[in-house]
């Protein structure tokens, strides 16, 4: 084998490794929006204390992507679908009318470093702080994974972009499910 076949196998080989690869990308603020058809039915079976009720104060613990390495969330990209999923249950106020303000911390994102389906499993810490007296009148961490199938695209680093904005989405949805689940009561500031 001469030089130039090995020099062009090598190229064709990174050529390759480059197509199937791809370059990392963020977590699409869109695609860790609550599902509009889950959103209706939130939205009609919610309770009357968080209607128009609630504004996001921050989102801490996002990275930026490196296209070079990982897709990850980052916290304008998080806040954003939050307030989106809280404005599609009609759950967002203006920001100076809000009663109570959402603070959410992203404390992990566990990733696969490879695999055929992968599983993104996100821990957010969210507190629910009454806006007059800056006191946090609930908290709750949630941990949720989501799993992309190997078939959800063809690159390993496009599935792992899903799985990270699924486990996101899947957050919101379950922090959305647990305001809703709280009565007025159990929020009064003590």
């Amino acid at each position: 084998m001469n030089n130039y076949s090995l020099i062009g196998k090598l190229g064709a080989c990174i050529a390759l490794a480059a197509l199937v690869s791809g370059c990392a990308t963020p977590a699409n603020p869109q695609n860790m929006t609550l599902k509009a058809a889950e959103a209706t039915d939130i939205r009609q079976n919610s309770p009357e204390w968080t209607r128009s009720a609630l504004a996001v104060k921050e989102v801490t613990g996002g990275k930026e992507t490196n296209p070079a390495w990982t897709s990850q969330v980052s916290s304008d990209g998080f806040k954003a679908a939050l307030e989106e999923s809280l404005k599609s249950v009609g759950m967002l106020a203006d920001p100076l009318k809000a009663k109570y303000e959402v603070v959410a911390q992203l404390q992990k994102l566990d990733q696969p470093i490879f695999g055929a389906s992968m599983t993104v499993t996100v821990t957010v810490s969210y507190q629910l702080v009454d806006r007059a007296t800056r006191k946090t009148v609930a908290e709750k961490v949630l941990t949720t994974p989501y799993t992309a199938a190997w078939n959800a695209a063809f690159s390993g680093v496009e599935r792992l972009r899903i799985a990270n904005e699924g486990s996101v989405r899947e957050s919101v949805t379950a922090f959305i499910k647990h305001l809703q689940s709280l009565k007025a009561s159990d929020i009064a500031v003590r």
